[in-house]
């Protein structure tokens, strides 16, 4: 239900979902990529935010991806090492913010 709300980009319907299931926020689709990464793929702010309510503290990569630039800042402060990590995906943050037209 979740992948076909994200799909159809239908918000109402994602954040319903999420309001009643907010574990499927950091959940995987059956493909194994995270919920929340293929949100971030559509682009939807919409959808982004719904799931961003329910998951708490993001990781470096998560934020990247969202563009939520003082997470990721703070993430660096307090682990630059970081800066050479990859996702479970195997991307490095930068990558995933060029990827994701995060610019900041």
């Amino acid at each position: 239900a979740l992948m076909a709300a994200l799909q159809g980009q239908q918000v109402a319907e994602v954040a319903k979902i999420l309001a009643t299931r907010p574990e499927l926020a950091r959940g995987k689709a059956p493909n194994g990529m995270p919920f929340f990464q293929l949100a971030c793929y559509f682009a939807n702010p919409q959808i982004i935010g719904a799931f961003t309510q329910h998951m708490g503290e993001l990781d470096l990569f998560e934020a990247t991806v969202c563009g939520d630039l003082p997470t990721v800042e703070r993430r660096l402060v307090a682990f630059p090492s970081l800066l050479n990590a990859y996702a479970p995906d195997g991307f490095p943050a930068l990558g995933l913010a060029c990827y994701f037209g995060q610019a900041r």
